[in-house]
């Protein structure tokens, strides 16, 4: 009410939304009137900021009501919804993406001119990533845009460091309003059951005795990956009990299946709904009375709002864990641990350069004149990305942006857009960090309709030009693949179950604090590596996180230890030769020097491991060298290696 920017912590289902919402259309209204200005007087006002489709939905449908009974509207522009008529009758009040706030400041820029106040929802889902980084380059834009200063206020109920995103993103003085120690398990009793399911039919198995046994009949399960949501969406529609009870939701299922889900899930007496973390955030699906986990979340914060979705207006919350085994068990134990001592280990990366070209061509366009140069791209940019990225490096990005014709030099060190920028302005290809997958849309033959996208390879094509039967599981539902034409698979549903056809993301990265503390949660020693014996190899135990663990291994390979990386993970990889202390370097000078090696040889692999999005292709690679040693931190890394003892046992 007195203006300061706020970041709100609370936890899952308290009210953060109209907590930050009533306040701050009082406080506007209160101006309007101390302004003689009209309510109805046409101008956007108050802006809320959603990480996801569906939330901005979910929100449009709680703010509607009482944001109509102060005498304001409502619009939504998100890439499912129409856009709402911004030049002439904008809604006062407008829920979005950050990629929509991107296209507003790019194309309708005097839109923004009477904003008052704009609030970050779920803001813990965009910070860690590009698409963070891209928001908080989109806040210092918007301060240019307005005419007076705006309030920024941002939400979350799972934040490990409030105080440095409230800064981050909010700016220097903006308060970090919270309500105890956040991720102390929702403030609520946690009732965990762990159930062993090694195959998703013994984890289906599972679900179907929870739904027919405990009396919890609205079930939420989460899958770490598509290809888990659909098998097990069609394993679990086979059975009697829940036959057409089941649905599915993921981010590559069309706007129509998600909504069919979500209304599903809400207005069924018993349904079960087999989601990723499109359904961690605050979407109204109805109460639900119990998650199911299949296998561990990649984090505490991931834990805490998966969990937090059910048992929403009680006490306790229920939630039952699949694990593949002891050491999965293990893992679920610490995260629930983690949880209830409000230990989420967050672990940040540096602003990434490959937002920097992605904003040089939303700021050309966002000039009347249109062309940029690289001092206005470079004081757009946060304070922290200034210390590391100078002009000559802005000038590099569009050097490289003009050979790829995307722009082409002028006079006076200005550049204009060409042909690829012009395309990819018409059809809004440059507002989004987010990395695209090259799915094709999945369109059912009968009703003509799109049901989502995969991913389609050429020797998939190949195979059905040569008449081979394709068929792949959408959806929860097997569909047929009957044609490919202009770049759409026409499917036809069929009866029976079939196996995915989705190709799994890079997971989300294990933090080292997080990965370290679960080595300390089995009694490993911080200072020690462990050897334990598997088969015909060796588990090299090393609790360094994904990246650090990643690079490790990529050296073990370098030095023989082993013949590929198959299986690793942020605890462990899989080693033909036990390796010897300091992995045979004498010094950490020698480690550094051969694991700035390693990253240089696998410099783009561990570019996307770190987030940065579909940019990176536009940043030379000296000064993605750069970033990537910094992110990575290798001297850290050697420095661990180092004085680490190896030993046999002590782990398994």
């Amino acid at each position: 009410m007195e203006g300061q920017n706020v970041l709100v912590g609370a936890p899952t289902a308290s009210g953060k939304t109209e907590a930050l919402a009533a306040p701050l259309m009082e406080r506007l209204i209160r101006q309007l009137d101390r302004t003689g200005t009209t309510r109805q007087e046409s101008s956007l006002k108050l802006m809320y900021i959603s990480p996801t489709r569906a939330l901005s939905r979910d929100l449009v449908r709680r703010l509607r009501r009482p944001v109509q009974d102060c005498g304001m509207s409502v619009g939504i522009k998100t890439g499912d919804s129409p856009d709402p008529d911004l030049k002439g009758d904008p809604p006062d009040v407008l829920v979005t993406t950050p990629e929509s706030l991107d296209s507003l400041l790019c194309r309708h820029p005097r839109t923004l001119r009477e904003l008052r106040a704009l609030v970050v929802d779920e803001l813990h889902l965009l910070d860690g990533n590009a698409r963070g980084d891209q928001l908080q380059a989109d806040l210092l834009r918007l301060k240019q845009v307005v005419k007076r200063q705006v309030q920024l206020c941002g939400a979350s109920a799972t934040l490990p460091n409030g105080d440095e995103l409230a800064a981050t993103y909010l700016g220097e003085e903006a308060a970090f309003v919270h309500t105890g120690a956040l991720g102390d398990g929702d403030h609520r009793d946690i009732e965990a059951s762990l159930v062993r399911a090694e195959f998703l039919e013994e984890a289906a198995q599972a679900i179907v005795k929870i739904f027919r046994e405990t009396g919890d009949r609205k079930l939420l399960v989460f899958a770490n990956n598509r290809r888990h949501v659909e098998e097990l969406t069609a394993l679990l529609a086979d059975r009697e009990i829940l036959k057409d009870r089941v649905y599915a939701h993921h981010g590559s299922l069309a706007r129509s299946e998600r909504l069919r889900a979500e209304e599903g899930l809400r207005n069924a007496p018993a349904a079960v709904c087999v989601a990723t973390m499109t359904l961690e955030v605050g979407i109204d699906i109805g109460d639900v009375d119990r998650t199911v986990l299949v296998g561990p979340p990649p984090d505490v914060s991931s834990l805490l709002q998966r969990i937090g979705r059910a048992n929403r207006q009680e006490q306790t919350t229920r939630v039952t864990c699949l694990q593949a085994g002891r050491f999965e068990r293990q893992r679920v134990e610490h995260l629930l641990e983690c949880a209830a001592r409000g230990e989420l280990f967050a672990e940040t990366v540096p602003f990434r350069p490959s937002v920097v070209p992605q904003q040089a061509l939303s700021l050309m366009f966002q000039n009347p004149n249109r062309w940029i140069a690289p001092r206005p791209v470079w004081k757009r940019l946060p304070p922290e990305a200034r210390e590391f990225i100078d002009l000559d490096d802005i000038r590099r990005i569009l050097d490289c942006l003009a050979e790829e014709d995307y722009l082409h030099p002028m006079e006076k060190g200005r550049y204009a857009p060409d042909t690829e920028a012009l395309h990819d302005h018409r059809y809004g290809r440059f507002h989004s960090n987010i990395h695209d997958d090259n799915e094709v849309e999945v369109v059912d033959e009968l009703t003509q309709q799109v049901v989502g996208k995969v991913r389609f390879r050429r020797e998939q094509e190949e195979k059905l030009h040569d008449g081979e039967d394709l068929a792949l599981s959408l959806g929860g539902k097997t569909r047929k693949v009957v044609n490919y034409v202009d770049d759409q698979l026409i499917v036809r549903s069929e009866e029976g179950l079939e196996k995915s056809q989705f190709i799994g993301r890079l997971p989300p990265r294990y933090s080292r604090g997080l990965a370290r503390d679960f080595g300390h949660y089995l009694g490993a020693d911080p200072n020690t590596m462990y050897l334990e014996p598997a088969d015909d190899n060796f588990l090299f135990f090393h609790f360094l996180g994904t990246v650090w663990g990643r690079l490790a291994g990529d050296l073990l390979r370098e030095k023989g230890n082993l013949r590929s990386l198959g299986s690793h993970s942020a605890f462990y990889v899989t080693v033909d030769e036990p390796p010897v202390p300091g992995l045979g370097f004498d010094g950490s000078d020698g480690l550094t020097e051969a694991l700035d090696d390693v990253l240089q040889s696998n410099l783009y692999e561990y570019v996307d491991l770190l987030g940065s999005g579909p940019f990176a292709k536009y940043v030379p690679r000296t000064i993605l060298a750069r970033w990537a040693r910094r992110a990575v931190d290798i001297d850290g890394l050697a420095s661990a290696i180092e004085r680490a003892d190896i030993v046999e046992g002590g782990i398994l």
